[in-house]
């Protein structure tokens, strides 16, 4: 691809702000794109974090009513409590037949709830990192957005003084060529007469020249 360098400093500067604009448009959009992307991941993280909150909860509600029913039909003390909103299950049992069936009835139970304990957790964490990466992420934008701002409104500056400036150079250019063709007639200055195509111009000076 050839480039043309601008012959003159107008069209320079038209040049230099039509870069710097097209340049901040671009990178600005590439910015917004690459924040709306990390965004989406939080978002994400934060989807699937309630809903495994909900799947959690169902999970304690059916251990509960398990471990309920368990008790009254082998009459034994219920394995699961609460402890400040915390599920204990007691694992100290009488070395007796029913204290048995009901500890291997609800283990897997438990289990479950504990594996789908410890993925909130996680994903607690994750979103805690997430946040706080968010909050780096939104200065960075911000101060990014700024500078791209400031670099937009310098090149439309030059862009505009440019254009101003190439306006004026070609007005000057037309108003050279209208005087050089004031000099030359293609009728005559005596009676009016086009020239034929063989004369094309009269031969006499202008007068005062």
């Amino acid at each position: 691809m050839n480039m043309t360098i601008p012959d003159s400093i107008p069209k320079l500067l038209v040049f230099i702000g039509l870069f710097l604009v097209g340049y901040s448009t671009y990178q600005s959009d590439l910015n917004s794109k690459e924040f709306d992307k990390h965004f989406d991941k939080s978002r994400t993280l934060q989807d699937s974090f309630d809903l495994k909150n909900l799947i959690l909860k169902r999970k304690v509600e059916l251990l509960k009513e398990k471990s309920e029913y368990l008790s009254k039909k082998y009459a034994v003390e219920n394995p699961i409590s609460f402890n400040d909103s915390i599920l204990i299950f007691k694992r100290c049992f009488e070395e007796n037949k029913t204290d048995y069936i009901v500890y291997d009835s609800i283990q897997k139970s438990w289990n479950e709830y504990s594996n789908a304990y410890f993925e909130i957790e996680l994903l607690a964490k994750k979103i805690d990192n997430a946040n706080t990466n968010s909050l780096a992420k939104i200065q960075w934008f911000n101060d990014e957005e700024e500078y791209l701002f400031e670099m937009r409104m310098f090149g439309l500056s030059i862009l505009f003084l440019g254009f101003i400036g190439w306006l004026y150079l070609e007005n000057k250019k037309s108003k050279k060529s209208i005087k050089k063709s004031d000099l030359i007639f293609k009728y005559c200055q005596s009676c009016g007469e086009n020239f034929s195509s063989i004369v094309k111009f009269g031969t006499e000076k202008k007068q005062g020249i």
